[in-house]
């Protein structure tokens, strides 16, 4: 005859040195009444401290000896392309690097890698997920473990992606080796050209600058460098960004605990001006590093813009120009961060986050 039995219980379990709280639960147990005793039993004993289950899932056990610390959480790769797994692991001597997706193990990257080193370099081969008729997948996940115990290791806590470059468009990279930063740069943009007036694409400019060597254009001189970099270490924000919009300066993490400042430029000294510029600013290795994506000025052309540009033809003749008596800037930037500006100008403001993601910081 089978007995249904309901057990309630609160207990705490301690597994090599981790403690596991489990609170409130109940547990539907169909069982013979000649097994229940046994089961109430194991049940105290474990709430008790007295046995050690030894059945456990590991993932549940892991221990912690080894931090991965790259990929970063939601970071996207690029199949073809090469990205720096990063982990610590000060207790171990030699290490494995494996690759899951959703679940599936897609075998050794590396083996026998001295932990030391904390770094491993992964070119990610042609065909890594798309060989499996898959565009992207958003489940992947790192785990280096110990080459002596395999009990011993880590993996990032939260997914990361890789991409087929044939579907998203991610077709080059842009890289930095003295100041120690990469870029997967998407299709549509090109990196330090000159678009011209009559070109709708966006351009990435790139400046690395030695904070040492900075010229004191706006006030951006070497001490300004050093204190702007010291409060972007501590998460904040010096001071804002000359002709910037004010509403538009914050600082974001980058990852590896950088962080950087951003800001939107839309115009500078005079009434007539007009520009689409968003910028972000970080450092590393001693370097200032500027990324702006600069979008041409015909983007004041585009339908839905005469809700934020108009003319002065005293000042500027028939140059379209920011309507300041209807806080043209101020109106236009407030619909951008709320995704509602007009396409290719949105295309614009949402670039610089698309870079964020895709950039990648060695120390």
């Amino acid at each position: 005859m089978e007995n249904n039995k309901k057990i309630s219980l609160k207990l705490s379990v301690f597994v090599t040195g981790l403690t596991i709280l489990v609170s409130a639960c109940t547990i539907d147990i169909n069982l013979d009444p000649s097994e229940q005793e046994k089961i109430e039993n194991i049940i105290k004993e474990v709430s008790s401290g007295e046995v050690l289950p030894s059945d456990l899932d590991e993932e549940v056990t892991k221990p912690t000896g080894i931090t991965v610390l790259s990929p970063k959480p939601g970071q996207r790769y690029i199949e073809g392309s090469t990205y720096y797994i990063k982990w610590e692991a000060p207790s171990v001597e030699l290490v494995n690097i494996e690759a899951r997706m959703s679940g599936r193990d897609m075998g050794h990257i590396a083996g026998k890698i001295p932990s030391e080193l904390g770094t491993y370099k992964w070119v990610i081969p042609k065909g890594y997920i798309s060989g499996f008729g898959l565009d992207k997948s958003d489940e992947m996940f790192i785990r280096v473990t110990s080459t002596d115990d395999h009990t011993v290791y880590d993996e990032n806590d939260e997914p990361f992606s890789i991409l087929d470059p044939n579907t998203y468009g991610y077709t080059d990279l842009y890289e930095d080796a003295d100041a120690g930063f990469r870029i997967n740069l998407p299709t549509d943009i090109k990196v330090n050209a000159f678009h011209g007036d009559d070109s709708s694409s966006l351009v990435l400019y790139a400046n690395a600058v030695k904070i040492d060597e900075l010229k004191g254009h706006l006030g951006n001189t070497p001490e300004f460098g050093y204190a702007d970099k010291e409060s972007l270490e501590n998460g904040e924000l010096l001071q804002k960004a000359p002709f910037s919009l004010e509403d538009s300066n914050s600082v974001i993490p980058l990852g590896n605990g950088k962080y950087g400042r951003t800001y939107s430029t839309l115009a500078q000294f005079e009434v007539c001006s007009v520009m689409f510029k968003c910028s972000l600013i970080f450092y590393n290795r001693g370097y200032q590093i500027t990324l702006t994506i600069d979008g041409p000025t015909k983007l004041r052309e585009e339908d839905g813009m005469e809700k934020y540009i108009g003319t002065n033809p005293e000042n500027c003749g028939d140059d379209l120009v920011w309507n300041h008596q209807e806080s043209g800037k101020e109106n236009f930037y407030n619909d951008l961060v709320t995704g509602n500006a007009p396409t290719l100008t949105q295309k614009w403001h949402d670039m610089l986050n698309e870079i964020v993601s895709n950039l990648e910081i060695v120390d």
